[in-house]
């Protein structure tokens, strides 16, 4: 008799030991709605969540996901656009997929989850994340959170990275040669060093204070956005497969697009705008670029096929070219006396309008283009100091 009644007293005890405190009502009902649970009661059966290997509870109002511990089967879990602030999925070896995007989250502990491959922790208030224990991430999302620093040296298996929006102030992608992917717009980067990863594909630099950057080993590249950085000189030279590029907003003097596939070229939110120092763009045609690019990829800058452009070129300084507009004829003033070789003027298909070779060195130039049609056209002038590319406008 002692013995059934002891065994009658540790029957409630048993049936608790069965079940999984789940506190978050709005949670339950998730489970309740993807059958996992049959009743909002405030627990769900140990074995029922355990069994789950797939959990979206995204988008659900949850504010608490205490009882995740148990679904201990997991590798895929999405909790994302929620109200959490709290997140353990250290008991979950077998996750593989995260993602955990639009909460408050500001700690996010991994150490345990070595089979994770894909994490998607946009939208939080993470300022730090180790991911040293996460050898095979392939996929990495951190945009929009409050980073300082991220070390992804041991990750050499990481195809994308996306920490835009952040406060990093570097950051080192020097072993990861799998990287298609490097998104970190709005930070603090003052210069990043990609010679490591020839098969970037995509590269999203906007928003930093990057003063200069080498392209030579981004022979894959498609796609570069580096605007409103700190650039003098940028080419694309080494980046044949390339056709979406914006350097706007930068401090450009030098920009070389010759990368031999000017023709299949993007326009569409991209460009070189709003670089005052930049009067022109080397290009692979540029007849084509003029007709087809024009004021849409920059407002003044020519197009040419090799520049000769820089801060150190004492032209931009030396020669002014009025009045332009024009009604017909220019004047080309030179004060520190330099030896203008040649003047030509094309138009915006490359042929040649006008070509007059001073003789001699001149303080001033005349070019009369008088019975010349009214329009835009395009002025390069060869002098002993250098080349110039300008634009002329006649009304």
């Amino acid at each position: 008799m002692k013995k059934v009644l002891l065994i009658l007293l540790a029957a409630p005890q048993l049936l608790i030991a069965q079940t999984t405190l789940i506190p978050d009502a709005n949670f339950e009902q998730k489970l309740v709605a993807l059958g996992i649970d049959n009743v909002v009661n405030g627990s769900v059966l140990t074995a029922s969540a355990a069994a789950v290997t797939d959990l979206d509870v995204s988008a659900s109002n949850i504010s608490n996901l205490t009882g995740i511990e148990a679904f201990t089967s997991l590798t895929y879990l999405n909790c994302g656009d929620n109200h959490l602030s709290n997140l353990n999925v250290t008991p979950i070896l077998t996750l593989q997929e995260l993602e955990c995007y639009g909460n408050t989250l500001t700690t996010l502990n991994l150490t345990a989850n070595t089979s994770l491959h894909y994490l998607d922790a946009y939208s939080n208030q993470i300022s730090s994340l180790d991911v040293t224990h996460n050898p095979g991430l392939q996929y990495l999302g951190l945009d929009e959170n409050n980073l300082t620093s991220l070390n992804v040296t041991l990750n050499t298996n990481l195809q994308e990275l996306h920490v835009g929006s952040n406060l990093l102030t570097s950051i080192d992608i020097s072993h990861n040669a799998a990287l298609t992917q490097l998104v970190a717009y709005g930070n603090n980067l003052s210069s990043i060093n990609i010679s490591a990863n020839p098969a970037l594909e995509v590269l999203k630099l906007g928003l930093n204070q990057i003063t200069s950057i080498d392209l030579t080993h981004a022979v894959n590249l498609k796609e570069l956005r580096i605007n409103n950085n700190l650039l003098t000189t940028l080419s694309i030279a080494q980046s044949p497969l390339l056709t979406q590029i914006n350097c706007q907003g930068n401090r450009l003097t030098s920009l070389d697009l010759r990368n031999g596939n000017n023709i299949n070229f993007i326009l569409t939110n991209n460009g070189a705008q709003f670089n005052q120092g930049l009067s022109c763009i080397s290009v692979d045609n540029p007849a084509y670029s003029s007709t087809n690019w024009g004021i849409n990829f920059h407002e003044t800058a020519t197009y040419s096929a090799n520049c000769l452009l820089s801060t150190d070129s004492p032209l931009l300084q030396m020669i002014a070219i009025y009045p332009n507009p024009s009604n017909g004829k220019i004047f080309i003033n030179t004060p520190d006396l330099i030896k203008i070789d040649t003047i030509t003027v094309s138009d915006l298909n490359g042929r040649i309008i006008k070509q007059v070779k001073p003789n001699g060195i001149s303080e001033q130039t005349e070019l009369d283009l008088t019975g010349v049609n009214q329009g835009v056209y395009f002025a390069s002038i060869e002098s002993d100091k250098g080349k110039l590319n300008t634009k002329i406008i006649l009304k």
